[in-house]
């Protein structure tokens, strides 16, 4: 079983260990399919605000399909609807 601060973190980003646990669920498919690129995207998403809430700068992502800007938006939306204002 991982450390007890692992799964806080993978908690606090509705992830599920044992997603991860899945070789399958360790693929990039620029869709976001899969439980990484999910994870991935949350985790800079929330970077993202938190560099502009404790900063006041912005910090921007790029991405190469609409299915990223769509993931990106998604993480966005998690992010707000998660954390509200504190983000």
């Amino acid at each position: 079983m991982p450390q007890p601060e692992l799964l806080a973190t993978l908690a606090r980003y509705d992830i599920e260990y044992t997603d991860l646990r899945r070789k399958q669920n360790w693929k990039n498919s620029g869709r976001g399919e899969f439980t990484i690129e999910v994870l991935t995207m949350r985790s800079f998403v929330r970077y993202a605000i938190d560099v502009e809430r404790v900063l006041g700068t912005k910090y921007f992502l790029a991405v190469a399909s609409q299915q990223q800007a769509q993931l990106a938006l998604d993480a966005y939306l998690w992010a707000k609807q998660k954390y509200g204002g504190s983000t």
